[in-house]
């Protein structure tokens, strides 16, 4: 199986799949934290500001790592509503679930606009980054929110997806990079030999040093 030594060479295998978007007029939204740290060698590359976009998925109570659905910094719920009705889950713990993602993001949007103010995405292509990709449910969010604010396209790139992500984002995109999409699709972290937590702190040296 295919793997990247870090969030740093998956990004620079991107970079240099995304070329063409040198010279535009191109902004890249990472996905704290991981995908940040992957946005930022495809910024440097591109000679474009590097920012965040705020969403976050909804975890299920009993298996945090998979999402129901997905949050914006705005509220807006994006949910799988057949998981939703797999997992049984009640209205109330659907809406407890949402309060307590709101507040990591209200968190995460104080940190991260203390240093970066978020830029401006009308008019121009935006392209957005994640470390990989498993339900798709997060970055649905990403674009519908990037959609909704008048950029001339939105663009996608993942150093890794499952075959289902793959079928839910392409459609929903201008273009979709993604070098290894595995019908197989073990977990982000089996594609990656150093996959270690990434910290607030580092993601605000990034948006610090990518402006």
């Amino acid at each position: 199986m295919r793997r990247y030594s870090d969030r740093v060479e998956a990004g620079r295998e991107l970079a240099a799949r995304l070329g063409h978007l040198a010279g535009q007029d191109c902004v890249v939204l990472g996905a704290p934290r991981g995908g940040v740290v992957v946005a930022a060698p495809i910024a440097e590359a591109l000679d474009a500001p590097l920012d965040v976009v705020l969403v976050r998925k909804l975890p299920l109570p009993f298996a945090r790592e998979t999402a129901f659905g997905v949050l914006t910094e705005q509220g807006e719920a994006i949910l799988d509503q057949s998981l939703v009705a797999y997992a049984q889950l009640d209205p109330e713990t659907v809406e407890r679930t949402k309060d307590e993602v709101m507040e990591v993001l209200r968190r995460q949007r104080e940190t991260y606009r203390a240093v970066r103010p978020a830029e401006r995405l009308a008019g121009r292509s935006v392209l957005l980054v994640d470390d990989g990709l498993a339900t798709g449910y997060t970055m649905l969010g990403a674009v519908r929110w990037a959609q909704g604010q008048r950029p001339t396209r939105v663009l996608l790139a993942a150093p890794v997806a499952s075959d289902t992500a793959e079928l839910l984002l392409k459609p929903n995109v201008d273009e979709f990079v993604c070098p290894i999409v595995d019908p197989g699709f073990l977990g982000v972290s089996a594609y990656y030999d150093n996959f270690e937590q990434v910290d607030d702190e580092t993601v605000t040296e990034l948006l610090q040093t990518h402006r």
